[in-house]
């Protein structure tokens, strides 16, 4: 089971929040989602991918958009929107996050280890790792719900946790996604594909 040493108000205000504000059909689909992730309580399903949805809100704010089993967030760029994140549960137990390729960003400010089989390393502990690639528009069996942030030859970051995943494997994948919102609050604005 996660636990978490961050107060637990403010993830669920995360949550609270960005319920807040999707449509209707949006919030359907959340919440039949949160009902049947509920079920796996005991093995702290819903809180990860509350507190993991809250966060990824929290920094789009702008638009979240429900897809089936997926939620994708996207921000204003000028005139157009653009998809910055987003979030798959196909029920298996992995819950896949989706982000802007800040890999080079990321080690560059000391957040994360050597990169290895396909995972990357909690800084200063070598033996929590998180299973990340690299995808572009080309990589096999991508779901819909990232394809837009593949236009224009970007990359993203698929980063999978387990739906009970540690705290220090939560908090990584949570400054990830924070230094990812870091360059687009300071970087020109981008046509959306």
């Amino acid at each position: 089971m996660m636990h978490t040493s961050a107060p637990v108000s403010s993830a669920a205000e995360d949550f609270d929040r960005l319920q807040a504000r999707l449509t209707p059909k949006a919030r359907a689909s959340v919440t039949k989602h949160l009902d049947i992730v509920s079920g796996s309580a005991e093995l702290g399903f819903g809180e990860c991918w509350k507190r993991l949805v809250g966060m990824l809100g929290r920094l789009a704010p702008d638009l979240v958009e429900a897809a089936g089993t997926s939620l994708k967030f996207s921000i204003v760029d000028g005139k157009y929107r653009r998809q910055v994140y987003a979030l798959d549960d196909q029920r298996k137990g992995l819950i896949q996050i989706y982000l802007p390729d800040i890999m080079a960003a990321a080690q560059k400010a000391g957040l994360v280890g050597i990169a290895e089989g396909g995972t990357i390393a909690v800084k200063g502990d070598i033996k929590t790792r998180i299973p990340l690639d690299v995808i572009t528009a080309d990589t096999k069996d991508i779901p819909d719900c990232c394809k837009p942030m593949l236009g224009w030859g970007r990359k993203a970051l698929r980063i999978e946790i387990g739906v009970a995943g540690e705290e220090k494997q939560v908090r990584m994948i949570e400054k990830l996604c924070a230094l990812a919102a870091e360059t687009w609050a300071t970087a020109p604005a981008q046509p959306s594909a």
